[in-house]
């Protein structure tokens, strides 16, 4: 009984965003997603153009999810998965994660991983998948490199950053959000501006009572 485990609160606030954290929840548990998010578009709290986000692996997007999570009225994806990796496992750039999600009314946000390696190079060269231009919005997780030998310093990653997403289009609205086209995650803006905005899963935080696992 979902009603009855998560009751929802009385608040005069229209939330303007739901976010569900936990990067698999919409893979292993999908449908108790599919009872939450049913009852949670009963209620009348949320703002008619608000935005409900599903953090998850880049692998996950394929037409069977992507299907169903739209029909949630989901709208957005928070799509992990490291540089490296997200390309070599789903076999698709970004850009290509893109098309496959609009196609089903989805846009995409990369939350993206970098390690401070020991060359400038190197270090950049891990950003090059997001100068695609149907890339719109991205934020950076950064890592240490797993050597002695630094040459770029972390601080020195965010300096190069700054330079870097200037020359291709982002504009930064918090010190590791970045979008293009006035692209912003209306979570993000919501956590920042201290708005209304209902958080699920083992990582959703929410606020005005929203706070929901």
């Amino acid at each position: 009984d979902v009603q009855s485990q998560w009751p929802l609160p009385e608040h005069q606030q229209e939330a303007q965003s739901l976010y569900v954290g936990g990067v698999q929840a919409g893979i292993q548990a999908i449908g108790t997603l599919e009872a939450l998010a049913r009852w949670l578009r009963t209620g009348k709290q949320w703002h008619s153009q608000a935005e409900w986000t599903l953090e998850t692996p880049a692998t996950a997007l394929q037409p069977n999810y992507l299907r169903r999570w739209r029909r949630m009225g989901f709208n957005r994806l928070n799509v992990y998965g490291a540089a490296s990796t997200a390309h070599a496992d789903t076999q698709s750039s970004p850009g290509d994660l893109v098309d496959r999600a609009a196609a089903y009314g989805l846009r995409c946000s990369f939350e993206w991983e970098c390690r401070v390696t020991p060359h400038q190079e190197g270090l950049l060269r891990q950003l090059d998948p997001l100068r695609d231009a149907r890339v719109e919005h991205f934020s950076v997780n950064v890592y240490p490199a797993q050597t002695s030998s630094l040459k770029v310093s972390p601080r020195l990653f965010w300096e190069l950053l700054a330079a870097w997403r200037k020359q291709y289009g982002y504009e930064a609205y918090h010190y590791h959000h970045f979008g293009r086209r006035g692209a912003r995650g209306r979570y993000n803006l919501a956590v920042y501006q201290g708005a209304a905005y209902a958080g699920l899963g083992p990582v959703g935080t929410g606020s005005a009572g929203y706070r929901m696992r």
